[in-house]
């Protein structure tokens, strides 16, 4: 087991194996490590006593354990900072390996000109295997991570962002190490219950909020919140509420929080992608089914706004789809019910076979698109941005848009199929040179009267210049409220 040397040096960080992490890393290893044990039966003695208290001071560390299990350690210097590992430090040789990195950092930082804040929490993972080290510094004061190394964790364009993502990070390792900031909890739950009841009260009136929760996951953490109140400061209380805290600074990380550019609703972009390919083959399919792809598409890029999902809206658009196959499959299979008892009436069978065809293989693409559908039934967003960012490729949602729009397709041509039989058995029986008299009036009335209805239902948004057009501009009173949406009447259920 090496140790490095804080006092000889050199103090290069490039020499040094100091290597810098991020707390989430850490959270990952903790829920997604591959770690194995063997279980087996031991005989107690008698007389033995077992002490299960969640915290306890051995050897000038204090052992603590986290609300959910994990064991860690944590010093407080005289000087106010305080040490974190999860390293075991009850085995012989630890604590010192410990102690030994503490001293190098701390001479790092004295060598740079690095003013360690007394509110500040140094993380130290040692890997033995290496010889190495992994660190990050937690300021409490400033609610940030900070290290002695120059660390790229976003993109460039994304710099004026970072203040979110440390904050995110800081958080984390609050929620991971509870016991050193149980002593700013009590102001942290403060503001997190401001911050839901505007979330809750900006749910009530808006259709398009861009908080992470809906409205009544809102009220339910509030009443935790409130509850809380009696038993802050607690580790129990500080996990919790800054496991609340990582969300809202991920939240206000992706709708770039307090910049002139920030998303104000949840279906406004402000991200510039790259447009998605348009394909002729694929548009002359879509026309062929109805246009009914289009519609899909729309509502898919509705969820996934500069490549954000949200859960409330998820859900929602899974349950419609569900409840909308298991109406489609009812119509259907009616629909091949009927085509059956038709079969030994059909004056034009070819008609009638068909449309049962085409209803045959709408249930089997509606049955799959179900079972497809039913296994996203209550996902969070973490799903949805995985569903939806593996289907946005090169011409967007136009592919999975078709082939969900297929089986409702498919209907309407069995549909139109069965009513032109209908419409030959009526006039079969007509005299030849009567039958084009009828049918081209019928047609052209029919025709006319499906333009018309999608017109109306599809009315063409009308657009004008403002070069042709000139418009006043109401001046708002200096009392007058800016937001989303006007305030809805009705509450929410």
């Amino acid at each position: 087991m090496s140790s490095p040397n804080p006092v000889s040096g050199p103090h290069n960080l490039k020499e040094s194996n100091l290597i810098p992490i991020v707390p989430a890393d850490i959270r990952d290893s903790r829920y997604q490590g591959d770690i194995r044990v063997r279980v087996s039966s031991t005989t107690i003695p008698s007389g033995t006593t077992f002490g299960l208290v969640p915290s306890y001071q051995t050897q000038g560390w204090t052992m603590s354990v986290h609300p959910e299990g994990k064991r860690y350690a944590f010093n407080r210097e005289q000087g106010g900072i305080t040490v974190v590992t999860e390293a075991n430090v009850l085995e012989p040789g630890v604590s010192d390996l410990v102690d030994n990195w503490l001293m190098l950092i701390r001479a790092v930082a004295t060598d740079n000109h690095v003013q360690l804040p007394a509110t500040s929490d140094i993380f130290i993972e040692i890997d033995q295997k290496t010889s190495s080290c992994y660190y990050y510094l937690a300021d409490h004061g400033h609610r940030l991570i900070f290290w002695l190394h120059d660390v790229d964790t976003i993109p460039s364009n994304f710099l004026i962002l970072a203040p979110w993502v440390t904050c995110e990070n800081y958080w984390t390792h609050v929620e991971m190490f509870p016991d050193t900031a149980s002593q700013y909890s009590v102001t942290a739950l403060n503001e997190l219950e401001n911050l839901l009841l505007h979330a809750r009260a900006d749910s009530l009136t808006s259709d398009v909020p861009t908080f992470p929760y809906t409205g009544e996951q809102s009220k339910m953490f509030l009443d935790i919140l409130q509850r809380s109140k009696e038993h802050a400061p607690s580790a129990y209380v500080t996990a919790f509420v800054a496991r609340l805290w990582v969300v809202v600074a991920n939240h206000r990380f992706f709708t770039h929080f307090g910049e002139a550019h920030c998303r104000m609703s949840s279906n406004q972009s402000i991200v510039d992608l790259p447009e998605r390919k348009r394909s002729l083959i694929l548009s002359a399919i879509s026309l062929a089914l109805f246009c009914l792809p289009n519609e899909r598409r729309e509502a898919l890029e509705a969820l996934w706004v500069d490549e954000l999902a949200y859960t409330s809206t998820w859900r929602k658009h899974v349950s419609n789809t569900v409840e909308d196959l298991k109406q489609r499959i009812i119509w259907t299979f009616a629909l091949l019910i009927v085509n059956l008892l038709m079969m030994p009436i059909s004056s034009f069978l070819i008609l009638t076979k068909s449309s049962m065809l085409l209803c045959v293989l709408g249930l089997g693409i509606a049955f799959v698109l179900l079972q497809e559908q039913q296994k996203l039934v209550g996902t969070d967003s973490a799903t949805a941005a995985a569903y939806l960012d593996v289907r946005n490729k090169s011409y967007g949602f136009q592919p999975t848009a078709i082939v969900h729009s297929i089986p409702h397709a498919l209907f309407v041509w069995a549909s139109l199929l069965f009513a032109i039989q209908g419409f030959w058995m009526a006039f079969a029986d007509l005299p030849t040179g009567l039958i084009l008299p009828i049918t081209i009036p019928i047609i052209v009335v029919l025709t006319a009267t499906g333009v018309a209805i999608w017109i109306v239902l599809h009315p063409r948004e009308k657009t004008q210049s403002l070069q042709d057009t000139t418009v006043s501009i109401p001046v708002p009173p200096p009392s007058s409220t800016l937001g989303k949406d006007q305030p809805k009447v009705e509450a929410m259920a």
